[in-house]
């Protein structure tokens, strides 16, 4: 451990307290810096430098050291630092409250040197473990959040496939997922899926639906068929507590034909070139629950220049002050109202931007596909 890189912070009133401890560690090789006050405490710590560890003395004027302590622990910035409580020999209840409030431990006065040195080098080696576990975990977490967004088809990929996306992922490894495949001659399947949960395990999940999607999108089936039998072998491999909303799109080119399948997803948005953008309220039964399944269903003959757009719940699901969720269809309509005039390919970002600016909270993975006839 090269102590030259190692800072602790001292807060204490008491400037002999202070001297003492700082020979102790000093004579270590760390790195010191001295607090006097809470106040001070609080504003060397606002600073760019943050200590690997502090020791800090409850029982101060003004402020006292729980005080200090508690607003140290609830914020986001500070909490990680580990801190050692300054006690007397006799302070059990402060022990106590101290560990409560986010203390990893404690040292007592009149100082032991040995006890001093100890105390302070386990826990700054526990720290620097537990940060090495979260950054190696990071790490991974983020190589699988790029591969995930890899194997995820770009428009460049399919430029007759005329599709823009806008994909955004809140945690480390995202469970919303789309696809575009290419079904037949001028036929092409478009879909968008959320699966439950945001543990690691559903990241998984978006290699086998890609495979599905190649493997049973094909001429051979019509939607409805392809998606029924996607679902019969989700409900052999998923685990029960999981499940997959989706959407499904499957566009014939040469025949300007659109059939929409809704499995649980939100209503998507069919925008005509003549008209303003209209809510499909289709309803179907979400996949890899069910056998007997209903999925919603829709025939539309289209014309050159029509629009779908279709989205997961991370976009429209907003929570009101009163805690309860509710759903901001209308404000979405005319968001993509005002991107009537913009390519394919810009009008997801821009209606997740126009969203965003009355709902700025982002608590949930977005997918934003539109479609263009």
């Amino acid at each position: 451990m090269d102590k030259n890189n190692i800072t602790i912070m001292i807060v204490d009133d008491e400037v002999t307290n202070c001297m003492i401890l700082e020979k102790i560690l000093k004579n270590q090789g760390y790195n010191i810096i001295i607090a006097n006050s809470a106040k001070e405490c609080l504003k060397k710590l606002s600073a760019p430098l943050i200590p690997d560890l502090i020791l800090l003395d409850i029982v101060m004027p003004e402020e006292d050291g729980f005080e200090v302590l508690d607003r140290l622990k609830t914020n986001p910035y500070t909490k990680p630092i580990p801190i050692i409580i300054i006690t007397a020999l006799d302070g059990i209840e402060d022990k106590k409250k101290g560990f409560g409030l986010g203390a990893v431990d404690y040292i007592v006065r009149p100082f032991n040197h040995d006890e001093v040195k100890l105390r302070v080098r386990t826990h700054i080696c526990l720290a620097r473990m537990h940060n090495s576990v979260i950054e190696n975990l990071s790490l991974r977490l983020n190589q699988l959040k790029e591969f995930q967004e890899s194997i995820m088809v770009k428009p460049r990929d399919f430029p007759n496939a005329k599709f823009g996306i806008y994909y955004k992922t809140v945690h480390e490894a995202g469970g919303d997922f789309y696809d575009v495949v290419e079904t037949g001659n001028s036929v092409y399947g478009y879909f968008l899926g959320d699966i439950s949960g945001h543990e690691i395990k559903t990241s998984f999940m978006i290699p086998v639906l890609k495979l599905l999607m190649q493997q049973y999108c094909i001429p051979i089936y019509d939607p409805i068929e392809s998606m029924r039998i996607i679902n019969e072998v989700l409900l052999k491999f998923l685990p029960d507590d999981t499940f997959l909303t989706g959407c499904y799109i499957s566009l014939n080119r040469n025949q300007n034909k659109v059939t929409l399948i809704t499995m649980g997803n939100h209503y998507p948005v069919y925008c005509k070139k003549i008209s303003p953008p209209t809510l499909l309220k289709i309803t179907g039964d979400i996949l890899g629950k069910f056998k007997d399944v209903e999925f919603g269903q829709i025939q539309i003959d289209v014309t050159p220049k029509d629009r779908f757009f279709i989205y997961s719940d991370g976009l429209i699901e907003k929570q009101e002050k009163n805690g309860e969720y509710v759903y901001c269809y209308d404000y979405l309509v005319q968001c993509i109202e005002k991107t009537g005039n913009m390519s394919i390919s810009d009008c997801p970002h821009q209606i997740n931007k126009l969203v965003h600016q009355k709902y700025p909270d982002i608590t949930d993975d977005i997918v934003i596909m539109g479609i263009e006839v």
